[in-house]
């Protein structure tokens, strides 16, 4: 090559890209927060449709009431 320049490996190059391809970035508290409401949600909704006691459908309902109120109050400030 005209200019002076070393093609050696070098691995800890190549390690701090992998690594920070492997990184998954981390959530935020409101991320959290409704990652855990959906997934609470889920679980109770499928255990209803699975064994639809009365407990178990008031509680699918009480988490969907929760989500239908945060999604109101988010319409309404929009």
């Amino acid at each position: 090559m005209w200019y002076n320049e070393d093609h050696a490996y070098k691995p800890e190059i190549l390690k701090f890209s992998q690594d920070k391809k492997k990184q998954e970035p981390e959530l935020e508290p409101y991320d959290e927060r409704i990652d855990a409401l959906k997934k609470e949600f889920n679980r109770a909704q499928h255990k209803a449709l699975d064994d639809p006691t009365l407990e178990n459908v008031i509680i699918a309902q009480r988490l969907h009431k929760q989500i239908l109120e945060k999604s109101h109050k988010f319409a309404t400030m929009w």
